[in-house]
């Protein structure tokens, strides 16, 4: 996740130009130098980082390896991670970060639509910015790393399916909203119908 951000830090600062001399390892070099723009606050790039909660074992993996990343990275980049429990108060988080101007964002949204306008305002003030995982309702980013969430609901689906053979009532309990929870219960209802006409899905609800 770090390294993709820090690169967005090198992809982020290029401009367009062009040139009729040949490529050499010394002006490549050279050009990628050029490219990286120098920090906004003194030596180190500054990374501004949030992330949920650790509600689940997913999350807190997250947090504990982004620490242990920033421990390991700290000689050379300052790493401002937060963690919140509601949508406001990472918005909150995020705009305390920008005040001091970071160099890239790594935002990973509680949920999708709350996040969506300052993760908008990240953009607007030309910082490079990572999505991780739950996305936002929009695409004005510059890297977003995300696993297949629609082949989870159709796992899912497809092992109540073998489990209830074929036949039986189910209540789905969701996470929060965002692109993930629509794209597995996308997943997961089109699979139940297709493949288990016998499964009825009789209530859904947020288990928060």
């Amino acid at each position: 996740m770090f390294t993709v951000g820090l690169l967005c830090l090198s992809l982020a600062a290029c401009s367009k130009t062009e040139t009729s001399a040949p490529a050499t390892a010394e002006n490549t070099g050279a050009a990628e130098a050029e490219a990286l723009k120098a920090p906004n606050n003194g030596a180190k790039y500054v990374i501004g980082v949030s992330l949920p909660s650790p509600d689940n074992q997913w999350v807190a993996a997250v947090i504990d390896n982004a620490n242990t990343q920033a421990k390991m990275d700290g000689d050379k980049y300052e790493f401002m991670i937060t963690t919140a429990n509601n949508p406001a108060k990472q918005v909150s988080d995020i705009e305390d970060m920008l005040i001091k101007k970071p160099d890239a964002m790594v935002i990973f949204p509680i949920e999708s639509a709350p996040l969506t306008p300052i993760a908008e305002q990240v953009k607007e003030n030309g910082i490079p910015l990572l999505v991780l995982t739950r996305g936002i309702e929009s695409e004005n980013y510059d890297s977003y790393i995300r696993g297949d969430d629609r082949a989870v609901g159709i796992a899912a689906a497809h092992y109540i399916g073998e489990r209830l053979d074929g036949k039986g009532n189910v209540v789905m309990m969701q996470a929060a909203p965002c692109a993930i929870t629509t794209e597995r219960t996308d997943g997961f209802n089109e699979t139940i119908a297709k493949y288990y006409p016998g499964i009825k899905v009789i209530a859904t609800g947020n288990g928060n």
